[in-house]
């Protein structure tokens, strides 16, 4: 009984710490790609249109 529920503490803390890390890497992409855009807006390159009618 004890082990099984050591178990489920650590698979919470476990989902709880990925959560939070999926949080900050989406945050980070985010950022990312706004500091991406004012850069491109910044230089003007013609790769940088291409890549936007992709996405």
């Amino acid at each position: 009984y004890i082990m099984t529920r050591l178990v489920q503490q650590t698979a919470q803390i476990v989902a709880r710490s990925s959560h939070n890390l999926a949080l900050f890497v989406s945050s980070l992409v985010r950022f990312i790609v706004r500091v991406g855009v004012h850069l491109k807006l910044m230089i003007p390159n013609p790769l940088g249109v291409r890549k936007r009618n992709t996405l």
